[in-house]
């Protein structure tokens, strides 16, 4: 009834749409925005575009596949054309990496998706982000990494501002560590370190340094370099380097050798660039060459992370089920915890438990770093 009264008031009308999606009524605040651009906007899809970004951000695709099929009417004359088309893609490439199984024609219908993409647009800030993904999907899921690193090499040269560079050479640094050039890898972090010293991506240069030590073996040195990251002005740097300090610290094998630690950060390293078999074979290696080894828990909590990463939250489960069965007092069971709950809540619907999980957090682990993050989720249901 307000908004017949205030038909003719863009601000009221916008309030509207916030105010559905506060209230997730998505449906409600979809068929308003289509008011809004016929009333207001003369058809521009600005309200549209907008809410098809936050849809997508927000892991609503169905709501943002609505947005961007509205958007797509309207044709190349409209003045968010290129934007809406970027938009597609990135939804395109998160319903591929969100699905668990792909076929060969999944596969074929992206890549050349890409290909049509940066045939009809150049490199350009509007399409960061595109490259971005189109540089992950060549590495990391098509085994074209020599495609990948020509195009991400070409886009530093196209007037990108100094953080977005600094972002293409770390991804560039992950695929030659990928491929086994650690001496490039290490090269591009150290420019990204230098040009951008004043800012995030210097600590996110120094800790993937350090990740890169330590998936490759250099367990001493990889220690090092998370110690001195543990004063980062990042708070997620500084809580990464230290889970990576401790989870070196306090899985030494009895005979003072890194011998397991080795093959649990293979099987991570393996798991970062989307090798699944890899990852799991090398867990394997680890648990069949010991009676027990302190690293039993973490390889419980990766397993659950790789099942997680293939869409099968139910054997997730089964395995942080395991892990906070067998080790309730090992440092990995608030993450354990944690995941479970976001499982609960955001996969399988059972809000209860979820609510359950969340204040055991709460109540029984008070030092955890989740226990901010959990408090809001609760808050939230």
């Amino acid at each position: 009834s307000y908004w017949k009264k205030n038909k003719n008031n863009p601000y009221f009308a916008q309030f509207g749409v916030w105010l559905y999606n506060q209230t997730k009524q998505y449906d409600k605040s979809f068929e308003l925005i289509k008011q809004i651009d016929n009333k207001f906007e003369e058809g521009s899809g600005a309200t549209m575009l907008s809410f098809g970004e936050d849809m997508l951000n927000s892991n609503n695709l169905d709501y943002a596949l609505k947005a961007v099929n509205y958007m797509l009417k309207k044709g190349k004359e409209s003045a968010f054309y290129q934007k809406c088309r970027a938009l597609s893609l990135s939804l395109s490439y998160k319903q591929f990496i969100e699905k668990p199984i792909k076929s060969e024609s999944d596969f074929n219908r992206l890549e050349a998706d890409f290909m049509a993409f940066f045939k009809e647009f150049s490199f350009s800030k509007e399409t960061f982000e595109i490259i971005l993904q189109m540089g992950n999907f060549f590495a990391f899921h098509i085994n074209k990494p020599q495609e990948a690193v020509d195009m991400l090499e070409e886009a530093i040269n196209k007037g990108f501002s100094t953080n977005q560079k600094g972002e293409i050479k770390l991804l560039l640094a992950k695929i030659y560590d990928r491929y086994g050039d650690m001496w490039q890898a290490s090269l591009y972090c150290s420019q990204v370190e230098q040009d951008c010293r004043n800012n995030y991506l210097a600590d996110e240069a120094k800790l993937l340094k350090a990740l890169f030590s330590f998936y490759n073996n250099e367990i001493p040195w990889a220690l090092s370099q998370f110690k001195a990251l543990r004063s980062s002005t990042t708070k997620l740097i500084a809580n990464d380097a230290m889970s990576y300090s401790i989870l070196i610290e306090e899985n030494i094998d009895q005979d003072s050798t890194y011998n397991g630690l080795k093959l649990y950060a293979n099987a991570e390293r393996e798991l970062e660039y989307n090798n699944i078999e890899g990852a799991n074979a090398y867990l394997d290696t680890l648990t069949s060459s010991y009676l027990y080894h302190p690293l039993f828990d973490e390889v419980l909590l990766l397993r659950a992370k790789i099942n997680i990463s293939n869409n099968n939250f139910s054997k997730a489960k089964e395995y942080l089920d395991e892990l906070l069965k067998k080790y309730p007092y090992e440092l990995t069971a608030d993450d354990a915890l944690f995941t479970l709950g976001n499982i609960y809540l955001n996969q399988l619907n059972e809000k209860a438990l979820a609510k359950e999980i969340l204040e055991k957090i709460i109540l029984d682990y008070p030092n955890s770093i989740y226990v901010i993050e959990a408090r809001k989720l609760l808050n939230e249901l």
